[in-house]
């Protein structure tokens, strides 16, 4: 029916994997999760149609309840309609510690999934006598190294086995997902790592 020249009406069944469902109680959760899928790291922005124009969208809000908001032709559907899932990446930040005594302070780099960082170079952090020579995942240097301005991408699936980020400093209040790089620092005119004893005396 129409009303304002918005198109309201209610749906009495659907199809999904090839097989018919009539719309109730029992169907709805089935219907609803057919029309929000998931992609891991990505949240589900709305629906398109084939020349990119929304059609509605369909989210919970703070309240838990279930929002359709639709922009259908104002003289309704005359043919068939092809969707197209439009999604959001999520995002994330990187942690830089200067991994010293003196190097408290962490920067911070906020990246979206499937998106290419750029990691900081040697100008991030200072230390006197020595040399940044690149980041690693643990402090002491025994996790993944990364090279100073090496290309970075997190796909979906490496963002859900993120930390919780959100009580860190600097992280902005809207970001809950990250992981921290540590410097990794060369002594200059030697190799010795300050992270590590290396000789047993120094």
């Amino acid at each position: 029916s129409e009303d304002n020249n918005k198109l309201k009406g209610s749906v009495v069944g659907f199809e999904l994997d090839g097989k018919l469902y009539p719309m109730n109680d029992t169907t709805r959760e089935k219907a609803i999760k057919a029309l929000m899928p998931e992609k891991s790291g990505y949240t589900l922005l709305q629906w398109n149609d084939a020349d990119g124009k929304k059609v509605f969208s369909i989210y919970y809000d703070k309240e838990n309840n279930l929002v359709f908001d639709a922009e259908f032709p104002s003289d309704g559907i005359k043919t068939d309609l092809s969707l197209y899932a439009e999604f959001d990446a999520a995002e994330y930040v990187i942690i830089y510690s200067g991994n010293t005594a003196t190097a408290t302070n962490n920067m911070v780099q906020v990246g979206s999934v499937d998106e290419a960082l750029t990691l900081f170079k040697d100008s991030t952090f200072s230390n006197d006598g020595y040399k940044l020579t690149g980041w690693n995942t643990r402090p002491d240097g025994d996790g993944t190294s990364y090279k100073l301005g090496d290309s970075f991408t997190l796909d979906g699936k490496q963002f859900k086995d993120l930390s919780d980020v959100s009580k860190v400093s600097n992280v902005p209040n809207d970001i809950t997902k990250g992981f921290t790089l540590y410097a990794i620092w060369e002594k200059v005119g030697s190799s010795d790592n300050p992270s590590g004893n290396t000789d047993g005396d120094n």
